[in-house]
Order: C-alpha cells, then structure tokens, then sequence
C-alpha cells in the first residue's frame, strides 16, 4: 500500500477534518441551547385588588364627570399594557358608588398584595380610610385633574398607614404604580440559598421570614463541591464559547478560566432549581 500522501490531499483532508470539527462544535451549542433549562424565577402570580373611586358630582373640576366613561376609558388603556401584567391577577373591585358596595370590594380584596385604587374625582377621603383598614397596601394612581387626595398622603404615611401615591399623567406609569406589590409578592414565595462553611444564623433567618416571608437556606460547601461536580461540562462549554465569541477583547482570563466559571454558574443555577429558590448569597472568602 502506497503511503504518499500529496500536498493538496493533506491539504483537503485536514480541511475536512477541521471543518468537522468546528461543524460537530455548532451543532452540540445548539443542542445545549435547545435543552430545556430549569425554571427559575416568579412561581405565581401577583394579586392586585383595583377599583375606581370618584363621585359624578364632585364640583372640581366640573361640576359633573362621567366617571363610567372615565373608568371605561383606563381599562382600555389598561388592557393595551398586558405584556407589562402578564404576572398580576387583578380583583374587580369595580367603580365604587356608595358604601355598601366598597365593603363588598374590601371583602373581595382580602389576602390582595396591594390594592390599586384609580383616583377620578375629588371627595373620597373617607373611601381611602376605609380600605386602609384592610391593613394591605394602597396606592393611588392619580391622573390630572383627578382630585387633590394627592396632599393627604404624607399624613397618613405618618401615622404608618400603608399607603402611596403615583401622580401621573401617562397610564403606563400603572406599571411602576404597582411594582412594589410585585415586590411584596415576590419576597413572600422567595427561597434564598446561603452557602457557608456552617449554617446561617437562625434567629436571623426567622427575623427575615418574619418580615417578608422570605425563607433562607443553608447549604455548606460539600453542597457546592457536588453540584460543581455534577454540572453539565457539555453545556459549560458553550456556555464559555457564547462568553469568547461575544466579547470584545480578552485581558486576564484563560479559557480555562472562563470554563471553571461556566461550570460555577451552572452549578449554583442548579441549586437554585434543585430547592425552588430565587437567589444565593455566599461566603466566596471564606471557605478556602
């Protein structure tokens, strides 16, 4: 058998062979993208009770409002915001009118994680006093010309009332309006892993679930040593191939580096999906 082997077919063999492997490398970055990650992140949706308050006759700034045509006219606004509320349950307290059918919302909104009330007329002091009672967050969402409750606020933040106001004239400020129910709910169903040399300290973790009803975790480096270990070096590796292809420059790190790193990252993304938690704080100092 003949061993010679031309320029050209070395040439073209290892083409070939580089070309193979670089193809094989592509489609392993596309079956790591394509597998199904865990789950991480909001675990339910955020209960939010609204309703509108306003009188048809409140003297300022007319001596009559439609406030069935006003109210109409945020839920349309409203419902052009769903991508922003894919996570919150809204609970129809409706357009208020009397007292009878505030108490029939207040009962409605009970376990809520905050009440948003769409301010339109002037006059509904007492209505906000009312469902201040609840003990569950209140903000006003006031829109210009609305009313001026506005000034109220501050007193009642005084005496501890859990209650804000959001002055806008943009109804897309509804989302920020509500963001800190989104956090109240969040830190409710929120499971933090803490990894240490020794458990964290338990009076501490009790004045945190006390608080916000948040719950930590305490994980120890052997925990960490065998997720480390069991992390998918497959999916590392592309994970650190996606890093050096999209960086501008590389300065300190080898690949090597950034591949300990990768493996690191999917190790405590793991973790997280292994005990339903959101987040982890660790002693990255102190456990040699």
């Amino acid at each position: 058998m003949s061993m010679d082997l031309s320029r050209r077919c070395f040439l073209k063999s290892t083409a070939a062979g580089v070309l193979s492997s670089a193809v094989l490398a592509e489609l392993a970055e596309r079956l790591v993208a394509a597998t199904a990650t865990p789950a991480l992140g909001p675990k339910s949706k955020v209960r939010i009770g609204k309703l509108y308050l306003g009188r048809e006759h409140p003297g300022w700034p007319m001596a009559t409002v439609d406030v069935k045509a006003d109210m109409k006219r945020f839920e349309a606004e409203l419902a052009k915001l769903s991508a922003g509320l894919a996570d919150v349950e809204f609970i129809d307290g409706g357009l208020i009118a009397n007292d009878q059918e505030l108490a029939a919302a207040k009962e409605k909104f009970k376990g809520a994680d905050g009440i948003l009330v769409v301010h339109l007329t002037m006059g509904i002091g007492n209505q906000l006093q009312s469902l201040m009672e609840l003990g569950i967050p209140v903000v006003l969402f006031a829109l210009p010309y609305s009313g001026h409750e506005w000034h109220t606020i501050a007193g009642w933040q005084r005496q501890g009332k859990l209650i804000d106001v959001f002055p806008s004239s943009k109804y897309e400020d509804v989302l920020v309006a509500i963001r800190p129910f989104r956090a109240i709910h969040r830190l409710k169903e929120a499971r933090l892993l803490n990894v240490s040399t020794a458990p964290a300290d338990a009076a501490y973790c009790e004045a945190i679930k006390g608080k916000f009803g948040t719950e930590v975790i305490s994980l120890l480096l052997p925990d960490l040593q065998k997720a480390y270990a069991a992390a998918d070096r497959g999916e590392a590796m592309a994970d650190m191939r996606r890093w050096v292809k999209e960086a501008k420059k590389i300065i300190e790190p080898t690949q090597d580096d950034i591949l300990k790193s990768s493996v690191m990252y999917i190790a405590m993304r793991d973790l997280l999906a292994q005990h339903g938690a959101v987040a982890v704080t660790m002693n990255c100092l102190g456990m040699d």
